[in-house]
């Protein structure tokens, strides 16, 4: 209703008369004021029905502004939510990431100590077998000294003889110096001579002192 009763007002003073200046509204006269009542009645709806429609476009346009800040505000929220998800799937990427390189690190640590492990082991293996070689050298090498030891000397010299000097060597060289005396003198004299020397240069051999490394003189 304000807004009509400020159209006609407006309406008046538009149809008053007036030059370009300022000037004091004249009281309009009863012919003319029923002419605007005349006017503005025939005109009436027709303002009315602008005046609803502007009232209508105006609250389209507001309900439009709501319902536009409603979405924005909906995409917004989704927008920061789908950031959250994207930042908790980057932190435990990583933190799997994190957690694979660690087992991966402590697994070659295992590795390599289980290597190692075994290369000990293995060390030890091949220096006990040595040992045990070397334990069955020696009682096999008894055995055959002690049994050539109780042999006739005839017996020994004739099977002494026909085996390899060095072997020869390596018995006689365990026996007792009378022991040996006997059977040598029991073998062919060429092969007696030649086991005699070989002893010698054994025992030459064995007691010579080793030679201390050379080392070069510095510049």
């Amino acid at each position: 209703m304000k807004k009509i009763s400020f159209i006609f007002l407006s309406f008046i003073y538009l149809m008053g008369e007036g030059s370009g200046e300022l000037k004091s509204v004249e009281t309009p006269s009863d012919d003319k004021v029923l002419e605007c009542n005349l006017i503005f009645e025939s005109r009436k709806e027709e303002i009315e029905a602008q005046l609803k429609k502007l009232d209508e476009e105006q609250q389209s346009l507001i309900m439009l502004q709501s319902v536009t800040e409603e979405v924005l505000k909906e995409k917004q929220e989704a927008l920061e939510q789908k950031t959250r998800e994207f930042e908790e799937q980057r932190r435990v990427f990583e933190e799997l990431q994190k957690q694979q390189e660690e087992n991966r690190r402590k697994q070659e640590e295992v590795f390599q100590k289980q290597q190692e492990q075994k290369k000990q082991e293995i060390e030890q293996l091949v220096k006990k077998n040595e040992e045990l070689l070397q334990e069955i050298k020696g009682e096999r090498k008894n055995k055959l000294v002690e049994t050539y030891s109780n042999m006739k000397d005839s017996k020994a010299a004739q099977i002494l003889q026909s085996m390899p000097t060095k072997d020869v060597i390596e018995i006689l060289g365990s026996m007792e110096t009378k022991i040996v005396g006997k059977i040598l003198a029991k073998m062919d004299a060429q092969k007696a001579s030649e086991i005699t020397l070989a002893i010698q240069k054994d025992l030459e051999d064995k007691e010579l002192p080793k030679s201390p490394k050379t080392q070069s003189s510095k510049e």
